[in-house]
């Protein structure tokens, strides 16, 4: 099964070759960015040695498009994860979202610093588009890029940059994912009593 980030974008903005390449150099980053054309809506990224890391595939959002079923997927998938205010803030947000990148991740992109090429590339992107990031078995971030939906599996570790939702405005803070009690707060709608506000 394969593994995908997304940005779900709310401007729909050009974003050639040379822009991705330009950010990767700036960041200290090697890989080549193959695709079908200067106005691309698929991307090769591989590794220096050629090594296939990611595909990148950019679909506009319009009824009846591959976007807009993402999305009506997504509504569906929420409705089954918490916290209750983050499902219904995302349900209104999508209908905002006017484009979508989605990274397939491959292997190789897990080895190495390959990744950092990923989230380079992710960066860039989302500082053209705003919106929304998603991670598969993950969940979603508000716009500000703090995590907002409980997707995880049950045997996450690790912190994570969080934010709830207290009378309209984003609450944020870094919580445990491997501390049940953080997860059962979070999950309520409620900042962690041992979470670190930010």
């Amino acid at each position: 099964m394969a593994y995908y980030i997304r940005v779900l974008g709310i401007y729909n903005e050009a974003i050639g070759l040379e822009e991705l390449e330009n950010a990767l150099n700036d960041d200290g980053l090697r890989a080549r960015l193959d695709a079908d054309r200067e106005d691309w809506s698929m991307i090769d990224v591989r590794s220096e040695d050629g090594a296939l890391l990611s595909q990148i595939e950019r679909n506009a959002v319009f009824p009846g498009c591959l976007a807009q079923a993402e999305l009506d997927e997504f509504r569906v998938l929420i409705r089954a994860h918490q916290p209750l205010s983050a499902v219904e803030w995302l349900d209104n947000y999508f209908d905002r979202v006017k484009i979508v990148y989605a990274f397939r991740i491959l292997d190789a992109a897990l080895v190495n610093d390959n990744y950092e090429i990923i989230i380079s590339l992710r960066r860039t992107i989302w500082g053209k588009t705003g919106g929304l990031l998603q991670n598969d078995l993950e969940g979603f971030s508000n716009d500000e890029g703090y995590h907002i939906l409980w997707q995880f599996p049950d045997d996450i570790t690790g912190d994570k940059y969080c934010a709830v939702l207290d009378n309209g405005k984003w609450v944020k803070f870094r919580m445990d994912l491997g501390d049940p009690f953080q997860r059962m707060a979070f999950r309520a709608g409620e900042v962690p009593q041992m979470a670190v506000r930010l």
